[in-house]
């Protein structure tokens, strides 16, 4: 699996699974996880599809194609919570995960955080847990992003992945949500249990770097880039305002577009 910088992931993955049971995830195909982009610019995950959601507060939930896999799913929901480890004990338990519990915990870079919400009180994590579905022992990682209280209470925004321990394996584990949401990637012919075989913590961990770097690689150039486009804008719609005023009704003056590429206006009198 890929990232923005280094190339440790690989190594640091293979020592953990060396203490990972022989057969895990073993009896299940290997699938590389791979975003594809959607006809309106959004990403999805290839082999998985949309699926009814689960909770109202859910607003993404897709599943594998593959029926080996079955039990495995993606989502995301807004969640209500005191507290942000409240708040995402309470997603996973309403998105079906029974006696959800919290085996491990990262917290998220307060800094990139707060390029998502620089409200006091706001924090994040990458939480795993584990619990049971359909009778099957199962766990699931989400990176958790509490908000402070407003006049709905304090909630969290939770985007999440949850398996039977088998399909959790080898899916890939954290690697499955940061590819859907961070702009991961993975190799045709990765093994994906290597990832899927990681500890909860050094799981977590990975999760919440990768949290950091999407902030810091792609957010934050992207919201550099956005600013910059409306500073234009603004630029372009004051200089249109200052070349009619600069006419003022002169029926000689002509409102033109500046030739100098800028996407500014002038005023010519003809």
């Amino acid at each position: 699996m890929t990232r923005p910088t280094h190339s440790t992931l690989k190594l640091f993955a293979a020592i953990a699974c060396l203490f990972a049971s022989a057969d895990s995830g073993a009896a299940l195909p290997n699938q590389p996880t791979v975003a594809i982009e959607r006809d309106d610019g959004s990403r999805t995950l290839a082999n998985w599809s949309p699926a009814a959601r689960m909770h109202p507060s859910m607003s993404e939930r897709i599943l594998p194609d593959n029926p080996a896999f079955d039990g495995a799913e993606v989502w995301l929901m807004l969640s209500q919570g005191e507290t942000l480890p409240n708040a995402a004990v309470a997603a996973f338990r309403e998105a079906g995960l029974q006696d959800a519990r919290i085996i491990a915990s990262s917290p998220c870079n307060p800094v990139a955080v707060d390029v998502l919400d620089s409200a006091p009180g706001s924090e994040g994590a990458v939480v795993m847990v584990a619990g049971t579905l359909n009778g099957n022992a199962a766990r699931g990682i989400g990176i958790v992003l509490f908000g402070s209280d407003d006049e709905h209470g304090a909630h969290a925004n939770v985007h999440a992945f949850m398996a039977p321990e088998d399909a959790f394996i080898a899916l890939g584990g954290f690697a499955v949500p940061a590819v859907r949401w961070l702009m991961a990637s993975t190799a045709p012919d990765e093994d994906m249990t290597i990832d899927g075989s990681l500890s909860p913590q050094a799981a977590t961990a990975r999760l919440s770097e990768f949290f950091s770097m999407w902030v810091e690689h792609w957010l934050v150039p992207m919201l550099a880039m956005t600013l910059q486009s409306q500073m234009q804008s603004i630029q372009n719609m004051a200089s249109w305002n200052n070349a009619m005023s600069a006419c003022a009704g002169d029926a000689n003056c002509t409102v033109i577009e500046a030739n100098d590429g800028s996407g500014n206006w002038e005023a010519v009198t003809r």
